[in-house]
């Protein structure tokens, strides 16, 4: 086996390996330690798989269910160890839900755990994505730490809404015993038939003009539904403000161009081999750049290099084959290679369509 080969093996290895440790959820980073070295340390946490959690895996459009997270002010400082203005958004990726206060106040927060509830409704079906954001402010020095969590697998929900709708028109009818009261109280004054006819004239006059009065308050209610979507879209504006959009997705777009430059030549069979060669080395490099850009870039927009998103596993999936397709390159197995190549270029397809398919942390569209 060539040299080459042992260091693609190797370097799929370790990538492979670091991603099966990674930890399930994250944590804010310690800026006490600009100041403190190591003497001092302080971290806002959300407690990823705390047994008070409660985060609901399906539910129906109209119903409404309760999300608890818990959180947790870590510090070994003596003095100046209180978080204050902790405060934990939930937000829907697609919004397939609403929340109905996205913010949850929790306020000063000592060392220790403070929960955060909020109540959402499904809206609409499909799969979406809780995404979950706290922030707590160390007055001394006004440090502010930050850390993110979306809960996996997403939540699911299902089209099931028409029962409650149902027992609407069943409170109609209950209405209607009120109008049989009023042919009870027109008997009594048909003495004076003239005040009759003048209380019914007036009473429609009100009537109408108290229906439009009602029906502007209405139409103001809707306002809370577009600060969710505003809340959601902020988050995604400030993950794509990041100086990574300019780095991750033109290493990873290349990538997809070189595997099918590279698959290509394999295919029509070309005799330069130093040109196979090195366009077969940058489509390996370049999908490895953009495999590690874009662990660094989730690492800063949500808190975690690696939460095992339907696009991160694909282009896992998409090293790895790429990288067994190398060795066989290297190896001289040709018919091994093809293939490997063709399914590569398969997935580089569906790696790129992912996010404007399917549901999840890349869902941007």
């Amino acid at each position: 086996m060539s040299k080459t080969s042992y260091v693609l093996i190797a370097v799929a290895a370790v990538i492979l390996l670091s991603l099966i440790v990674a930890p399930a959820g994250s944590i804010s980073s310690n800026q006490c330690s600009f100041c403190h070295g190591s003497a001092y340390s302080q971290q806002l946490d959300i407690l990823e798989g705390n047994s008070q959690n409660i985060i609901p895996s399906t539910i129906q459009v109209g119903q409404t269910l309760t999300v608890t997270i818990m959180l947790e002010n870590i510090n070994n400082a003596p003095t100046y160890s209180q978080l204050s203005g902790v405060t934990a958004t939930l937000t829907a990726q697609n919004n397939h839900f609403s929340v109905n206060e996205p913010t949850y106040n929790i306020g000063s927060l000592s060392t220790g755990t403070a929960a955060a509830t909020w109540q959402i409704t499904g809206t609409s079906m499909g799969s979406d994505q809780l995404v979950i954001t706290a922030t707590g402010t160390n007055t001394h020095g006004n440090v502010i730490l930050t850390d993110n969590y979306s809960p996996n697998p997403s939540i699911t929900i299902n089209g099931t809404a028409s029962p409650t709708s149902t027992p609407l028109p069943t409170q109609a009818p209950a209405d209607t015993p009120i109008p049989t009261v009023i042919p009870n109280i027109t008997p009594n004054p048909t003495s004076n038939p003239t005040s009759t006819p003048l209380s019914t004239t007036n009473k429609p006059s009100n009537n109408p003009t108290a229906f439009p009065t009602a029906t502007p308050n209405q139409t103001a209610k809707p306002s809370p539904t577009p600060i969710g979507t505003q809340t959601t879209n902020k988050k995604h504006q400030l993950e794509l403000d990041s100086v990574m959009i300019y780095i991750h997705p033109p290493l990873a777009v290349a990538g997809y161009i070189f595997i099918f430059l590279f698959t290509a030549i394999i295919l029509r069979k070309a005799n330069s081999r130093k040109t196979t060669t090195i366009l077969g080395v940058t489509a390996w490099l370049l999908t490895f750049l953009g495999l590690l850009t874009g662990m660094l870039w989730a690492q800063i927009a949500w808190g975690s290099y690696w939460s095992w998103d339907l696009k991160e596993t694909l282009t896992l999936v998409l090293f790895l084959t790429l990288s067994v397709g190398q060795i066989s390159y290297f190896e001289e197995k040709q018919n091994t290679t093809k293939w490997l190549l063709v399914l590569s270029c398969v997935l580089s397809v569906i790696t790129a369509l992912s996010s404007f398919v399917i549901s999840g942390l890349h869902s941007f569209a």
